[in-house]
């Protein structure tokens, strides 16, 4: 117990000085600590960022390229591709990430699941045309899952 021990220097200073002291002086010296981190910032020497043009110069793309063509594109995809289009594209980039979703639940275990998913994947990829239908949705032990390895 290396933490419980105290040197002999430290035990006799505790023993002449009474405990209100004591805690007064540990909360003196946490106050002390802190008080560098907030002091103001004439002292603090600042760290140069090498890539801050090249940072801040991203950020601007990315800002101008989503208000300006991605979010313009998404919305006249919402407005011309019909909803049921949508949702089969949907189910179809859902029944891609099967693989993920099986093995998931075989690493925890879930035996069930692990079959569930698997009757899903196998109703809505041959009757559900590659998951165009989600066939497997009109089954209520194999609705779909929200589950992956994140």
């Amino acid at each position: 117990m290396l933490l419980a021990q105290q040197s002999d220097e430290s035990a006799d200073k505790q023993s002449e000085t009474p405990r209100g002291e004591i805690l007064n002086e540990a909360e003196n010296k946490e106050e002390d600590e802190y008080d560098d981190e907030y002091a103001d910032e004439e002292g603090v020497e600042l760290i140069p960022d090498p890539f801050i043009e090249m940072s801040t110069g991203l950020y601007h793309f990315n800002d101008k390229l989503y208000f300006w063509l991605l979010k313009p594109v998404a919305r006249g995809y919402g407005f011309i591709i019909p909803e049921e289009l949508r949702s089969a594209m949907r189910n179809v980039f859902y029944n891609l990430r099967f693989p993920v979703r099986f093995i998931n639940c075989m690493f925890q275990g879930k035996v069930r699941k692990t079959g569930y998913e698997f009757g899903q994947f196998f109703i809505n990829t041959t009757v559900g045309f590659v998951d165009l239908a989600n066939v497997a949705a009109n089954y209520p032990k194999l609705q779909p899952s929200k589950e992956d390895l994140g």
